[in-house]
């Protein structure tokens, strides 16, 4: 299969979420290609374990079959998938985003006072903790007011997310999101400026070194 193109922006690729954690990029070919011809299709992996993250992406040959297919229910692998036209750069972070599961989150708006104990504490209610770090400015030492949690099970994670409006450190809302994998701004949804491992960080620290 070819390649994406990570600079053009497809009107007949397709989002597809809510995938079992069993299906398979064949699975999903063979059932595409029952509307035309399939040109290239994927079901994102996780890079450390290989399992599914329970989303792809379907490019058809034919781009007026897309209306077809958004008119119906897309059952796969006994699942009612979530089917969606895969909207190009910042615009498919928000749709995907709700649909990948990882045990890492970004965390912006940090209070400039945070601490590693007061922030790791913090999230300590949700789950495990693997891993956290505060991001810190090279030349000063202080806070650059994001960092990264790493909980030991994905269900954490979502809790987090479920509480978004209660998360608040030190009497500071703070802005809990889904770190996003490197393996998916390669599927042309990210320019090269945001080809790095999460693109938050560029996003909320402005001025960042490059």
């Amino acid at each position: 299969m070819e390649e994406f193109n990570s600079y053009s922006i497809s009107s007949n690729k397709l989002f597809v979420g809510g995938l079992s954690p069993h299906t398979t990029q064949e699975t999903i070919l063979n059932h595409f290609s029952t509307y035309g011809a399939v040109r290239d299709c994927i079901v994102m992996l996780d890079r450390l374990t290989g399992r599914s993250r329970c989303f792809g992406f379907v490019t058809m040959e034919n781009f007026q079959v897309l209306d077809k297919i958004l008119s119906e229910d897309q059952i796969i692998d006994e699942k009612k998938t979530d089917c969606k036209r895969a909207v190009p750069k910042d615009n498919g972070l928000s749709q995907i985003s709700s649909y990948f599961r990882t045990k890492k989150l970004f965390v912006g708006a940090l209070p400039l006072d945070i601490t590693d104990e007061s922030f790791r504490g913090f999230f300590e209610q949700f789950g495990r903790v693997e891993d956290s770090i505060v991001m810190l400015d090279r030349d000063t030492g202080k806070p650059r007011g994001f960092g990264f949690i790493t909980f030991e099970d994905e269900e954490s994670t979502e809790r987090v997310l479920e509480n978004t409006e209660r998360n608040y450190i030190g009497g500071k809302w703070i802005d809990c999101k889904k770190a996003v994998p490197k393996q998916m701004e390669m599927q042309g949804f990210y320019p090269p400026s945001m080809m790095q491992d999460f693109y938050y960080a560029q996003e909320f620290v402005p001025g960042r070194e490059e």
